[in-house]
């Protein structure tokens, strides 16, 4: 059986790591952009040493976003059955609320629960989760 705290540490882990990919993702995706239009531009020393140092960042963030993909791959492969074991809804409730970041209020809308329930019922997904992973 695996201590409460950690089920919650890693859940979260999960959630705020897939958000950091998200947001490196993007600033990439910008940097990138920002790269072709200095490329475009007339080559001066300033215009280059830009160029240098923005290709820098751009291999380190796309180091990271690999990295942190490799991490959360881990701990999601940890949960995946476990989370696959549980009911539909609580399934539900794990992936799109605690992990995915919906707000409970806007899910329990959708499922039939009130905000309040499906807090109460996340505590008792947690524990069942814990008692799963070994």
């Amino acid at each position: 059986m695996m201590d409460i705290k950690t089920v919650k540490m890693d859940l979260r882990r999960i959630k705020y790591g897939r958000k950091n990919i998200e947001s490196l993702i993007e600033t990439v995706k910008k940097d990138k952009q920002h790269l072709k239009f200095l490329e475009l531009r007339e080559s001066t020393r300033e215009t280059l040493t830009r160029i240098e140092n923005l290709k820098g960042h751009i291999e380190v963030r796309e180091r990271d976003i690999e990295r942190k993909i490799n991490e959360i791959t881990v701990i999601e492969k940890k949960y995946e059955s476990a989370i696959a074991s549980l009911n539909e809804l609580d399934q539900i409730i794990v992936r799109e609320g605690y992990i995915g970041g919906k707000v409970y209020s806007e899910l329990g809308g959708r499922i039939g629960y009130t905000e309040r329930g499906i807090e109460n019922r996340m505590k008792h997904i947690i524990e069942e989760l814990a008692g799963i992973i070994e």
